[in-house]
């Protein structure tokens, strides 16, 4: 196993770590919204529930696979199951979608039935899930090494969690408003179903952000964060290569990237000399475009037989 790919496991244990706090957090907080929420009547502290319940089972599901990438490769599975984090996203993806797609119909449907809503409960527990939601997803994205953001490199199963949890927290200060608003005025009762088709629509457009992503990585497409002729232009200025071609860059999971090239050697250049190049490639590639698995395979333009230790 290379040592990269030990880093990784080692990193997917802390990530195990974190998740299950994340886990007991939420927990609390769902049933504090659904309590809250049946008893004031509130949809909208409801719908948080359901984005809250949603992303609860995306932590059990990450936790899942978080513990299955520790598990060492085998020689069926020569990269482990470093990309059950991908699988992961997608299915906590669709949780969410289709939560969100529930709720905008339930929200719909009280437009003709609105319900007073009791004020104060929801400021009070709109304020309880801004801070737990904020919480967790500090918690989660404190792995990531790009926090909230999804389109550069950053593990996709704690991204993806941590962006639910932040889209919750966002979701509870509606839920605040609505109860401020609601508590100046209470005729304003179609405040709440606007609230959570509001959140829901949000929820939606995250969604398709992290679908798209997956998928592509599914698809085994070059990293949104590498131009693969930035890459070739940087290896062909090194000393004695020629030129670079036959380049594929993948992800093997969110932020394990591989790659593998052929390089054209310059000069006939000993075993010792060829090694020593194609290891000043990956260190390079590996330092600046932050690719960890890299098979390199070097060619020649001429080469005397005659010569010892000759490729």
């Amino acid at each position: 196993m290379e040592p990269t790919e030990q880093n990784y496991r080692s990193k997917s244990g802390e990530n195990l770590k974190s998740l299950a706090i994340v886990g007991c957090i939420s927990l609390v907080t769902i049933l504090g919204e659904v309590a809250v929420g049946v008893f004031s009547h509130s949809l909208a502290l409801l719908a948080n529930a359901g984005h809250d319940f949603s992303d609860s089972l995306a932590v059990g599901v990450s936790i899942i696979a978080a513990y299955l990438i520790t598990k060492a490769p085998t020689n069926k599975k020569t990269f482990g199951y470093l990309r059950t984090s991908i699988l992961a996203a997608v299915f906590n993806a669709g949780v969410i979608g289709i939560t969100a797609v529930l709720l905008i119909v339930f929200s719909t449907i009280r437009f003709g039935h609105p319900i007073r809503v009791i004020s104060l409960n929801l400021i009070v527990m709109g304020s309880i899930s801004v801070l737990s939601n904020l919480a967790v997803a500090i918690i989660s994205s404190s792995n990531s090494k790009t926090g909230f953001g999804l389109s550069h490199k950053g593990n996709l199963m704690t991204t993806s969690t941590a962006v639910h949890f932040l889209i919750d927290a966002i979701g509870s200060v509606m839920i605040v408003a609505v109860g401020l608003a609601t508590m100046a005025d209470r005729q304003l009762k179609m405040l709440d179903p606007i609230a959570a088709i509001l959140i829901s629509a949000f929820a939606l457009y995250t969604t398709y952000k992290l679908i798209v992503r997956s998928w592509n990585i599914l698809m085994e497409a070059t990293p949104i964060d590498i131009n693969i002729e930035d890459v070739i232009k940087s290896v062909e200025s090194m000393e004695n290569i020629a030129n670079m071609h036959d380049v594929h860059i993948w992800s093997i999971s969110s932020d394990y990237y591989a790659m593998s090239a052929h390089i054209m050697i310059e000069n006939n250049c000993s075993l010792d000399a060829v090694q020593d190049i194609i290891n000043s490639v990956k260190s390079s590639l590996a330092k600046t475009y932050h690719i960890d698995h890299l098979t390199i395979e070097p060619e020649t333009i001429r080469c005397d037989i005659s010569e010892n230790n000759c490729l």
